[in-house]
């Protein structure tokens, strides 16, 4: 049943309520039913499933995050033909997968090749025992029910795994709770297990993305209540009497439960435990908590930095708003997941099947014999005859991102597409205009025509009011704390871009809450803001952040230049405040692109920025200055840095959303300090330090602060490949620009 890995993975969960061993996997938005009160087409209507390749990269998320077992779904995943070949991709990864499948297309050859390639276990659906009623409940497919069985047959004569789990799904619902135990019975003459699934109806008002509206499923009380308690009697004597039923007694308790209060008893403080111990993936391959959920945020769980953002606390809180608002479900798979981590009953029945399935037979049924039981069945249960309604239904669509229509399964939502015939008019939102980079950016935004600028700044300075009298395109808004979301109400409406400049760039000096709340309160207020305000109109949300998101770890190796996906390893604590912030603009859902700056300089920066220091030093004439230190760093120039982002701003098809910017030169510190002493006319020869020194502080430099390790390690160079991509580039080599900041330098010190 399970592979040692999945089974360490469980182990783990149990013990730390904090490992994802169960996902679903919705590896196509098809299916060839029409199940009323399914709405799992339409809500993934809009989504293509990925590639192959896509997939790999999936897999190995999903190892690195500690799953286990991985339910392909659908839509009907036997849609695809790759199905093989993605069982075998999971596989090696160590991942055990799983199929769910209604087994109308699925061939006994389908079958072989998926076990072939490593699947053991297999759900089918399987809702009643008489063929018009199965029929009309898949949506008046014909002969959907015999092609099922038929599956059935096959499918229990090509697992024939010792440990293996094959189980009908059943959905329990006002159509067909009489049939229940005769369906036990059933499975248990397979060899198989039977799993319940309350009926989950919500209304056309409140779509939720796996829920049908269909009322003729619901049950409806008191009316019906003692029926249900009769049935729920029935199957916990059947399951005592050693008929094959997965659901555990605390799960079942649940079922009957929220058929009639429409929320379960399952989840802790009525919470699920989404994403620590099991989520889903849409066919696209993003993230989402569950199949009623899409996620706020926008994630795919291919991402090179997906198991990051899992573990991080931004992504656990997000997830959080969705599921602590959730009335629950009663879906098969989360609570028994739940269940058997948290509660010991439930847990050691679970670990009675796994031993049981080990030594049990498994019998050998052919497809008349099936036959012939299940008219046995029929007999014995006095199950009537099905005669079809007649009228119609109306079926809602998916919650896509809050955003929910009606439609007619006949007719397929169509995607609006945008009418372009009228050029927009870009309003642009700068934070922190006053700001180094702020105020570079605004000067080079108005640059362009039909562009409209609005700055916020909670002082403006002369340089910003001087360009706001030269330029009608400017609007400063004064006054404004991002950090208070009731001044963001002052932003004007139709905003199409937010370039987020605004920030407390401090890395010494500043306390570390002082620092989260310029940094991150002020970013979480700005994408919540434009998340409810702006969805129609908005493009992109360009967030400026640092290399210092990165830094780097205590040994590393000091030929490999810092990239995207580099590890983060912030020393300080405003590095710390910037990487909290990205994973927000990550989560948020917002089309978004982040920037990682290295060191920019320019004749406005501030006195006590970086290289301004190190000119102060050389002023001075400091001892300093006259060592020929051998860390090289990489450099942007302010002027090349703000043309980069407006390019990246309005460019419609981006390859990344995230960019190291900097100049492709590299310089040591010794460097730059040799430039400045030359054009300060200061003589005196470089002091060089000896190869036996430089062996040595290779060895002890990693026990030091950045500052000095900077000095002599390749700290902050980094890889601008991503950028270069888009074709930009920083051309401004450093002896250069720094002719443009001495003049204004000269002055201020």
């Amino acid at each position: 049943m399970f592979s040692l890995r999945t089974k360490l993975n469980i182990a783990l969960a149990f013990l730390t309520k904090n490992r994802p061993f169960y996902i679903q996997y919705y590896i196509t938005p098809s299916c060839n039913l029409n199940c009323r009160m399914c709405n799992i087409v339409e809500s993934n209507f809009d989504l293509r499933a990925v590639d192959l390749k896509t997939v790999e990269k999936i897999a190995a998320n999903l190892s690195k995050i500690g799953a286990g077992v991985v339910l392909l779904t659908g839509g009907e995943p036997f849609l695809r033909k790759d199905l093989p070949e993605m069982i075998d991709i999971f596989t090696k990864y160590g991942l055990n997968p799983r199929l769910q499948t209604a087994g109308l297309l699925t061939k006994r050859e389908q079958l072989e090749a998926c076990a072939r390639a490593g699947a053991k276990d297999i759900n089918i659906s399987l809702d009643s025992l008489i063929p018009e009623k199965q029929e009309y409940i898949n949506g008046s497919i014909p002969n959907s029910w015999h092609r099922a069985i038929e599956t059935i047959v096959n499918a229990n004569d090509v697992f024939q795994n010792p440990d293996r789990i094959c189980a009908f799904g059943t959905v329990l619902s006002k159509y067909n709770y009489m049939e229940i135990p005769a369906i036990i019975e059933l499975a248990t003459f397979l060899g198989w297990y039977e799993s319940l699934v309350p009926v989950h109806i919500t209304s056309l008002e409140s779509p939720m993305n796996f829920r049908g509206t269909d009322k003729d499923f619901k049950f409806y009380f008191p009316d019906d209540k003692a029926a249900l308690v009769e049935l729920k009697e029935k199957i916990i004597k059947m399951k005592q009497g050693g008929y094959n039923i997965f659901d555990s007694d605390a799960y079942l308790k649940s079922v009957f439960y929220f058929l009639e209060n429409n929320h379960p008893t399952w989840r802790k403080n009525n919470v699920c435990d989404s994403p620590n111990l099991y989520f889903a993936i849409l066919p696209n391959g993003d993230f989402a908590p569950c199949c009623d959920h899409r996620f706020q945020g926008k994630l795919s769980v291919a991402d090179k930095d997906f198991p990051a953002l899992y573990n991080s606390p931004e992504f656990r809180s997000s997830v959080y708003k969705t599921t602590s608002s959730c009335g629950g479900c009663n879906f098969g798979s989360y609570p028994e997941v739940t269940l058997s981590v948290r509660d010991p009953r439930a847990f050691l029945s679970r670990v009675k099947m796994v031993l049981f399935s080990k030594n049990k037979k498994i019998p050998k049924r052919t497809l008349p014999e099936v036959y012939e039981f299940i008219e046995h069945l029929r007999k014995k249960y006095r199950i009537a005859p099905f005669e079809p309604p007649s009228k119609s239904k109306e079926v809602a669509c998916s919650q896509r991102y809050g955003y929910s229509e009606k439609s007619s399964r006949k007719i397929s939502p169509k995607i609006l597409q945008e009418n372009n015939q009228d050029k927009p008019e870009f309003k642009v939102l700068v934070t922190g205009a006053n700001g180094f980079v702020g105020g570079a950016i605004v000067e080079a935004l108005l640059k362009m025509p039909e562009i409209s600028v609005i700055a916020t700044v909670k002082k403006s300075n002369a340089e910003l009011m001087s360009l706001a009298n030269k330029n009608n395109s400017l609007l400063i808004i004064e006054g404004v704390d991002l950090t208070d979301k009731k001044m963001l109400s002052r932003i004007p409406s139709g905003i199409t871009h937010v370039v987020h400049a605004a920030a407390l760039a401090r890395f010494k000096g500043a306390q570390k809450e002082e620092l989260y709340r310029n940094n991150v309160d002020s970013t979480e207020n700005l994408l919540n803001y434009f998340k409810e305000t702006s969805r129609n109109t908005f493009k992109r949300f360009i967030f400026i952040s640092t290399i210092g998101v990165h830094d780097r770890p205590l040994i590393y190796d000091k030929k490999i230049l810092i990239k995207e996906d580099s590890p983060f390893k912030p020393k300080s604590d405003y590095g710390k405040s910037k990487l909290k912030g990205e994973r927000m603009v990550r989560l948020s859902g917002l089309p978004h692109i982040t920037i990682r700056l290295g060191w920019v300089y320019g004749p406005k920066m501030r006195e006590n920025s970086h290289i301004r220091a190190f000119f102060a030093i050389c002023k001075k004439k400091s001892i300093i200055s006259r060592f020929d230190f051998p860390g090289r760093i990489s450099l942007a120039y302010i002027d090349d840095v703000a043309e980069a982002i407006k390019d990246l701003i309005f460019r419609e098809n981006l390859s990344h959303n995230t960019y190291l910017m900097a100049s492709d030169e590299t310089i040591s510190i010794g460097d730059i300090f040799r430039i400045f002493r030359q054009k300060l006319g200061y003589s005196g020869k470089m002091i060089s330090f000896p190869n036996t020194a430089r062996r040595i502080l290779n060895v002890v430099t990693p026990i030091f602060p950045m500052e000095i390790r900077s000095l002599f390690e390749n700290y902050l160079v980094c890889n601008v490949d991503n950028l270069k991509s888009e074709e930009i580039q920083l051309k401004t080599l450093f002896s250069r620009g720094i002719d443009q900041c001495f003049e204004s330098w000269f002055k201020k010190i």
